[in-house]
């Protein structure tokens, strides 16, 4: 195998391996491991074949390379910076290297390329067989615990809890029928059933006022997120309270309150300015037109195509 790599090391830099470096002679010697492996490899397999044997490898490329680079050291006979590089790498390799080898099937007869290339294939094919076998399916999901105990944190502090309190809602707005031995789905359950009950207008509004505030720019409370003394009070309160109650009749229906918003003469109505409305209502608050707004860029584009005649109205 000396011979080999001493061969190689002419032929590519021009040196012999008494003048070569470390790293000249670790890619000299992985190089021939690798031809005479694959050479090996190919044979047997080949022979193998003839014989009607079959087999499944689980040994990587990487593995045997390794090893081969190991008997290469004891035939080299090195010692110093160029052994401890040739060690380290056939370490590695031996250990189990995680980079894709390289296989070059050029050499050697046509017949013989042709046998090497259809087993790479199969031995890949194996591989990636065995990865799905032996890896199991990802599964995403959830599992229902008892909760511990909860308490009240002085100031908000977790390491400063106080007494033990049972789970419920705020004394002023709810008493739900829990206490402390209530399972996580009969908590989670019961949360939401007085979140979305008939008698609990508070979603309901929220919700209308989303969808308000999704068409006109605005919602009838100008602050969607605080409903509270800290928010804005309804522009039209009977209106709001009417949308939140039609949603609850049709079954929490949005594409009714959609069709209601949309079918209304509020919406349909012009957005051109009229003095005397301006100077009682400049911000439009009381909805006697269409409050301008500021056209996100799609509106934008599909105003332009329809200007210059491209724009396809057909629907996808």
């Amino acid at each position: 195998m000396r011979e080999r790599i001493d061969d190689h090391l002419v032929k590519t830099i021009g040196v012999p391996v008494e003048r070569a470096g470390p790293i000249d002679l670790m890619l000299a010697t992985a190089q021939v491991a690798r031809e005479q492996l694959s050479r090996r490899w190919v044979e047997t397999r080949a022979r193998e074949r003839a014989q009607g044997a079959r087999r499944v490898y689980y040994l990587s490329m990487e593995f045997l390379i390794g090893r081969s680079l190991s008997n290469a050291l004891s035939a080299l006979a090195l010692d110093g910076p160029a052994a401890q590089a040739l060690a380290e790498h056939a370490r590695r390799l031996s250990e189990g290297a995680t980079t894709e080898p390289e296989y070059d099937f050029a050499k050697g007869p046509e017949d013989a390329q042709r046998v090497a290339r259809t087993l790479y294939a199969e031995l890949r094919a194996a591989e990636q067989r065995r990865v799905q076998l032996t890896s199991g399916a990802t599964i995403y999901a959830g599992n229902f615990q008892q909760p511990g105990p909860t308490y009240r944190l002085f100031r908000g502090e977790p390491g400063a809890p106080r007494e033990q309190i049972s789970p419920n809602g705020i004394s002023f707005l709810a008493q739900l029928p829990l206490n402390d031995q209530s399972t996580e789905q009969e908590r989670r359950l019961i949360f939401a059933n007085w979140v979305a009950a008939n008698d609990n207008p508070l979603t309901a509004r929220v919700i209308v006022n989303r969808l308000w505030q999704w068409h006109f720019g605005r919602g009838l409370v100008a602050t969607p997120s605080d409903f509270g003394i800290a928010g804005t009070p309804p522009t039209h309160p009977e209106l709001l309270d009417w949308l939140a109650a039609e949603l609850i009749r049709n079954n929490w229906s949005i594409k009714h309150i959609q069709r209601l918003i949309l079918t209304s003469a509020t919406y349909q109505q012009s957005g051109e300015p009229r003095p005397d409305a301006l100077e009682a209502d400049a911000g439009t608050e009381l909805w006697w037109r269409f409050p301008p707004r500021r056209l996100e860029a799609e509106p934008i584009r599909d105003c332009i195509l329809s200007v210059t005649g491209v724009l396809n109205p057909d629907m996808y």
